[in-house]
């Protein structure tokens, strides 16, 4: 009997661990879950983000590439237009050098129609 006494206080001890150790497992489980569920939100977030700068990477080179190819097609129509301006500026130089082997009065009438038939066409000849 004073045997049956000490068993007993142990039994309920027992018990009382095993209750505690039962709640201390569904906490873990709990936490094990709350941990996956943040995880996976933490993942879910970076690949909203990952999906946005890709999109807004996307837009800033095609931005880009539409303002240079603009500034390259200025940059081309310009140097065509002095390629042109170039080319009469050549003939006409041509022009007053075959006149320049000719008299002195036909010489200058012949330069002032050449350049009076000229200059309207240059853009950059004031």
């Amino acid at each position: 009997a004073k045997l049956q006494g000490h068993v007993e206080p142990l039994r309920k001890h027992l018990e009382a661990v095993q209750k505690m150790k039962a709640k201390e497992e569904r906490r873990v489980t709990e936490l094990k879950s709350q941990m996956k569920s943040e995880l996976a939100a933490v993942a879910s977030e970076f690949g909203r983000l990952t999906r946005f700068l890709a999109e807004e990477q996307a837009g800033l080179e095609r931005r880009l590439r539409e303002m240079h190819e603009a500034q390259l097609g200025r940059a081309g129509a310009a140097a065509n237009r002095l390629e042109e301006q170039a080319a009469q500026l050549s003939r006409l130089l041509a022009e007053a050098q075959e006149r320049s082997q000719q008299g002195g009065l036909r010489l200058l009438q012949d330069i002032k129609e050449t350049f009076n038939r000229c200059v309207p066409t240059l853009p950059f000849v004031t």
